[in-house]
């Protein structure tokens, strides 16, 4: 339970709303969802953001992020862009995928969101955020150090 409280804390910390720049008037949800889109324009992949609402069973509806218009490395025509998990996200997400199983879809969650931030944080010079944690070294392992030699 701690855990999620932590982590629902540092997402509102450092997940903000609203548009960049760099992308547009497009009012974005999150920095995630910005940060996405950036790799979507590097990739030369073409997009649009939340353009159709899915309706589903008992009076929930579904609204993906984003609708890939071209070929695109995760070969999906629609992406989620997901940071914390509720109870109602995932069966959402059952009744989408059952009720509609001609639409493809790709969600990137904390660990594939970390994988893209390390890959093009970089590469993207308006990338937001902080970034991506490094992992701890195990027990045993000791810090890699450079050996100097000082010579005078």
């Amino acid at each position: 339970m701690y855990m999620r409280k932590a982590l629902r804390n540092y997402i509102h910390k450092h997940v903000k709303a609203g548009a960049a720049p760099d992308l547009g008037p497009i009012e974005f949800r999150s920095t995630w969802e910005r940060n996405v889109a950036r790799v979507l324009n590097y990739l030369g992949v073409r997009w649009t953001y939340e353009p159709r609402r899915f309706y589903l069973m008992k009076g929930l509806t579904y609204l993906p992020d984003f609708k890939l218009e071209s070929p695109n490395p995760w070969e999906c025509k629609w992406l989620e862009v997901k940071g914390l998990w509720n109870k109602d996200d995932k069966k959402k997400l059952k009744y989408f995928y059952t009720l509609y199983p001609d639409e493809t879809l790709k969600v990137i969650s904390g660990k594939q969101y970390r994988k893209l931030c390390k890959q093009y944080k970089n590469l993207i010079p308006t990338w937001e955020g902080p970034k991506p944690p490094k992992k701890k070294a195990k027990k045993n392992e000791k810090p890699n150090k450079e050996i100097r030699n000082e010579a005078s």
